[in-house]
């Protein structure tokens, strides 16, 4: 059984990368490089942009993976095996019925017992989504504001390490309110880039009885590039447009003074304010408990020769 799973480009992104290591935890053995049969890992990625690029006559898993994006969902027959999604609104896209939720299976780290003493808790994180990091110094910004940066693109159980043991987070990036919710670090979520997609996030909340509460934070741009590229690039539009080929939309524009001192005071806004959301434990200890046993048929399943080669 092969793990298919999203990789945005080479420098990583957090929700992804926990793929790598997850499913060998939770469920070690099952994973191979035999593509007759597909693992779809965590994500949104139970919709056709993903589906469509899978080897068509394998059979496929389902277990937490989230819908929702370009190209509707994917026409289920007899070769998909539906253990679980990640929540209601994947579900309902989905055509399957509710009880088919369990939650996003990442909630699983707080069982992992290498993360079971993340020692004393300190300081607020924050964390942007990989679509906002090249666009601004994030870093350079949390740490004026007396915030921990969290990197997106840092190795992933070094992240996780690092949300366990903070009072809270700000974070743009899913996967960091999941895994905080998880450790029941107290999480803020924020819509920065343009591209923020609030759909996945009320899927899982909706998975735990959760109402979102989304706030908003000024996108700055001012990305890091040597002077030389942007000479090199300008010269080439310059060319093109004397041949009279166009060269596509304009630049975007450095962020000015007022977005910046916007921007910051949002932020500090919402540490002073300290707006936290944090799933029901109960309802959380209930998710978590379907999400177990559906991992726990997925591996009785596998072991009975279920999903053999024929």
């Amino acid at each position: 059984m092969k793990l298919e799973y999203s990789r945005p480009g080479s420098h990583g992104n957090f929700g992804d990368d926990l793929n790598e290591w997850f499913w060998d935890e939770v469920a070690p053995g099952l994973l191979d490089d035999d593509d007759s049969t597909i693992l779809l890992g965590m994500g949104t990625i139970f919709s056709r942009w993903f589906t469509d690029q899978l080897p068509a006559d394998s059979q496929k898993i389902v277990i937490g993976s989230g819908g929702g994006k370009a190209g509707g969902p994917p026409h289920l027959d007899d070769k998909w095996h539906i253990y679980g999604v990640r929540g209601p609104l994947t579900a309902a896209y989905s055509g399957l019925g509710q009880e088919t939720v369990l939650t996003d299976p990442a909630m699983l780290l707080r069982d992992f017992p290498e993360f079971s003493d993340l020692g004393p808790r300190r300081g607020i994180g924050f964390m942007p989504h990989i679509w906002s990091l090249d666009h601004w110094d994030w870093e350079k910004t949390t740490r004026e504001l007396g915030l921990e940066f969290i990197n997106p693109r840092d190795e992933a159980k070094g992240t996780v390490r690092r949300i366990g043991r903070l009072e809270g987070l700000i974070t743009e990036a899913m996967h960091g309110a999941i895994v905080a919710d998880a450790f029941r670090t107290p999480w803020i979520a924020v819509g920065i880039a343009p591209g923020f997609e609030t759909s996945k996030w009320c899927d899982w909340a909706a998975s735990l009885g959760m109402a979102m509460t989304f706030h908003s934070v000024r996108d700055v741009y001012a990305p890091k590039r040597s002077t030389s590229l942007r000479i090199i690039k300008g010269a080439i539009k310059e060319g093109l447009h004397r041949v009279g080929i166009k060269a596509g939309k304009r630049a975007r524009p450095r962020s000015g003074e007022w977005d910046v001192a916007d921007m910051k005071g949002r932020l500090r806004s919402l540490i002073e304010q300290k707006p936290y959301q944090l799933s029901d434990e109960a309802k959380l200890d209930a998710a978590l408990e379907r999400t177990r046993q559906a991992i726990a048929r997925l591996r009785q399943d596998a072991a009975s020769g279920k999903f053999a080669r024929k």
